[in-house]
């Protein structure tokens, strides 16, 4: 008697059952595993970033469903930002059970800032480089950064109020499933700037 495999894929990929059967009609199931799987959350749009007020949107949401298990890892992609004053920009990302980590507060620098945009990740889990406090940044990998941690807050309506978690690693264990929300704010007058695209990457187990 032959065993049998049957794969099922379930909404976009998100995750995978292997099922072991027995009988030409597949019908009598023996053992069902769900394989863990990273997922990239998709971006719905660009973000603004205003002069001296909140960004558009605000927050900017996304939606993770399907995944089983609790997170083990987690990435932050930046895609297509620039801004002539980078120290102005404040970033926090809240999970879907309320946990908020600062991304990067008061980085980069001033005038002229990134003219140029770049894509940039955020990973807190190796030995990359902490985002720079005065000078501008390259595209490339590198730890979340607070250098305003004194302030605790971004200090608008609607946004988390502080103390915010220290880094990434704060997410993990947690839930992956539900809104992730990233909050974009400029706290200093005259300059401007965008981000085209972000998204999370996500492993749970």
């Amino acid at each position: 008697q032959f065993v049998k495999f049957k794969i099922v894929v379930g909404t976009a990929g998100k995750w995978i059952r292997l099922f072991q059967v027995v009988g030409d009609d597949g019908t009598y199931i023996i053992n069902c595993i769900q394989l863990k799987k990273t997922i990239a959350a998709a971006d719905t749009g660009a973000i603004t970033i205003n002069d001296n007020a909140i960004a558009t949107p605000f927050p900017s949401v996304k939606f993770i469903e399907g995944m089983a298990g609790v997170i083990t890892s987690i990435k932050v992609n930046i895609f297509g930002y620039h801004h002539t004053s980078p120290d102005d920009v404040d970033m926090c990302l809240q999970g879907p059970d309320g946990t908020h980590v600062m991304l990067m507060s008061d980085c980069g620098g001033g005038l002229p800032g990134i003219v140029a945009p770049i894509n940039f990740v955020l990973d807190d889990s190796g030995a990359d480089p902490d985002l720079p406090d005065a000078a501008a940044f390259p595209a490339g990998t590198y730890k979340t950064k607070d250098y305003n941690v004194l302030s605790g807050e971004m200090g608008v309506s609607g946004s988390p109020p502080g103390p915010h978690s220290p880094n990434l690693l704060s997410f993990l264990g947690k839930q992956p499933n539900g809104a992730w929300k990233l909050f974009v704010l400029d706290d200093s007058a005259v300059d401007v700037g965008a981000i085209s695209n972000w998204t999370l990457t996500i492993t749970a187990a």
